[in-house]
């Protein structure tokens, strides 16, 4: 296709791809011990073709650009721009190229997968910038966003005479993280279509926490197993299960370490996976540890018991079953009002943390019962704001609980986002769901992404209303309120003030001086406006508000502004004369000069002055 749109015969040269499948693999200090499902990969590394051009010369066309950039304002430039057949060639087969590395796996495989232009495209729906630098303005990489290794890639591909093409921010996209660059070679079209970052399924910042509390919890359950020790050395038996015990804390608390060390290093994503199993584990044994040191101080009490009964002196099961050992001990003096050494009359009872006393004389046998004791807690929900502390044993069933609770258009949506998109439901719950239900969904996604990077000062904006481009120019320019006005809601049927022959424009051709005699209130209307020429035609403030058919009844006007829009702006507004006003109480002929928009920005405002009636 390419070859016939631009003229030229290719040739495929020696390339190279990989095509793959990783595994995810379970390993004990660093030996793979299983392996489960994982994903499929592929990486294009060398793409090589023979070009040339079938005879014609460079083409050369005469374009107009916008030069929006230049501090001359005189209107568009013209430049001329060189078609090169073969240079062209290299450029888009670039472009499809990357694009068919992610197309090819999302239409066999099934799956959401990335690219660099996959990310390019994701990265232009968000309404985030691409940012392109070469030698001339090498200082833009402090305002772009990646880690330190893609940094220095892109910074020795701009040394060695590239340009570099880049998102100025890194994203999430489902289950991945990173960003995307495209090193280019403007005077031949080769590039280098590069991507960078890793997965965040599990989401790094989860499996940190996830691994400190691991840690935790097995040095918990190392410590209660070394208390069994001290309880197994009433018995044999009770040693020996306290050594076992003993073994598997130690083993559990070593990989714990082990394994948050290998994915701090390596964010590999069966670490983190391992992580998860581990915690399972952690806290399964220790609940297995706390109740066998409990029933293991029971089984201390109950051979101290036995032997009393057999006739051994209680003083020196006392000596040998002491606290230390049991949790308990044995008063060898007689009990009241009973038989035998502890009696069984009077009334004894007694509390302890353990649930059981230690009351000679008891009610009706040798201790006096223990007190119970209650505890709650709860658990948050997960993501889902308002539950309190994050789940994360309940990560996994994330988006399915934010499907239920806010609807299946903002799970997938927020789901685009991996990590972060989970993030900011947690923070943002109520306010985030209903900017993105009131928007479409390439607006809502544009709108998560300016919350993601500015948080409360972009939300705020969006419950106020405010669209897409207005709260990014006011969170970019670091400003706290907004300075574009909409009247949208009713530019349409305004229209009807116009008289035939009026034009609706998108872009302001050329430099507007505008003027507006209004009220001094702060929430008068800007939409309506006249040009310099015809207000220095209007002798008297009746005369403008014959010509524009205001009416008295619709409010003072003792203030005049100036405003200056310059050109190159982008904003939708209606030009035309104003028609005639009947059916008011002062009727109005109409027929002069003005403007009305769809969005005014209060910053175009150059000069208001007040005058008297």
């Amino acid at each position: 296709m390419l070859e016939k749109t631009l003229n030229v015969t290719t040739w495929r040269q020696i390339s190279e791809g990989i095509f793959g499948y990783k595994p995810k693999v379970t390993s004990i200090f660093g030996a793979p011990i299983g392996i489960s499902e994982g994903t499929v990969f592929v990486d294009i590394d060398t793409d090589t073709y023979g070009v040339a051009d079938n005879g014609d010369k460079i083409r050369t066309s005469e374009v107009n650009n916008d030069q929006e950039n230049e501090k001359d304002s005189n209107g568009d430039k013209e430049n001329k721009v060189d078609h090169n057949p073969v240079r062209d060639f290299m450029l888009y087969s670039g472009f499809v190229g990357s694009y068919l590395e992610s197309f090819v796996l999302e239409e066999t495989v099934g799956v959401f997968a990335v690219s660099t232009m996959e990310v390019f495209k994701v990265a232009l729906s968000r309404g985030m910038e691409l940012v392109k630098i070469d030698s001339q303005n090498s200082d833009g990489f402090e305002k772009i966003k990646a880690d330190d290794k893609t940094l220095s890639e892109m910074k020795n591909a701009v040394k060695a005479g590239r340009t570099i093409i880049v998102p100025k921010e890194e994203m999430c996209y489902y289950g991945w993280k990173g960003t995307a660059y495209i090193a280019l070679d403007t005077s031949t079209g080769e590039g280098a279509y590069m991507i960078s970052g890793s997965m965040c399924g599990g989401s790094t910042a989860i499996n940190i926490i996830v691994g400190t509390i691991n840690v935790i919890i097995a040095a918990y359950d190392l410590i209660a197993a070394i208390d069994m020790i001290i309880l197994g050395l009433a018995n044999p038996v009770l040693l020996t299960v306290a050594l076992v015990f003993l073994g598997v804390a130690v083993y559990a608390y070593i990989d714990s370490m082990f394994t948050l060390f290998m994915y701090c290093s390596t964010g590999e994503e069966r670490y983190g996976e391992e992580m998860m199993t581990n915690l399972y584990f952690n806290v399964t044994f220790g609940v297995i540890t706390k109740v066998a040191g409990t029933l293991g101080k029971k089984v201390v009490r109950k051979i101290g018991d036995t032997l009393v009964e057999m006739g051994v002196d209680s003083k020196y099961v006392k000596n040998f079953f002491t606290e230390e050992y049991g949790g308990v001990s044995w008063d060898d003096s007689p009990g009241t009002g009973g038989s035998r050494s502890h009696g069984s009359g009077g009334n004894g009872s007694g509390s302890g943390s353990h649930g059981t006393g230690e009351i000679p004389g008891g009610s009706s046998g040798n201790h006096g019962s223990g007190g119970t004791g209650s505890g709650s807690g709860s658990h948050g929900t997960g993501y889902i704001p308002g539950g309190g502390s994050p789940d994360y044993w309940n990560f996994i069933d994330a988006w399915e609980l934010l499907s239920k609770k806010y609807g299946e258009k903002v799970a997938s949506i927020l789901q685009e986002f991996g990590e972060d998109g989970l993030k900011l439901a947690e923070k943002y719950g109520d306010d985030l769901a209903s900017i993105i239900d009131n928007l479409e969904p390439t607006e809502a996604k544009k709108a998560v992404s300016l919350i993601n990077s500015y948080g409360d000062d972009a939300l705020d904006l969006f419950k106020e209303g405010k669209s897409f481009d207005e709260v990014k120019k006011v969170v970019e320019s670091g400003r706290k309120t907004a300075t574009i006005i909409d009247y949208s809601y009713k530019f349409d049927r305004e229209l009807a003030n116009f008289n035939e022959g009026y034009e609706i424009k998108t872009t302001v051709d050329k430099d507007l001086i505008l003027v507006q005699y209004s009220s001094d209130a702060p929430d008068a209307s800007l939409c309506y406006w006249t040009t310099i020429d015809e207000a220095n035609e209007i002798t008297s403030l009746n005369d403008y508000m014959d010509k524009l058919a205001l009416s008295k009844d619709w409010g003072n006007r003792n203030t005049v502004k100036v405003a200056r829009i310059p050109a190159g702006t982008k904003v939708k507004y209606a030009v035309g004369t104003a028609r005639e006003q009947l059916l008011i109480t002062d009727p109005r002929p109409g027929g002069g000069i003005q403007y009305l928009f769809n969005q005014f920005d209060t910053e175009w405002i150059t000069e208001v002055r007040s005058f008297s009636n």
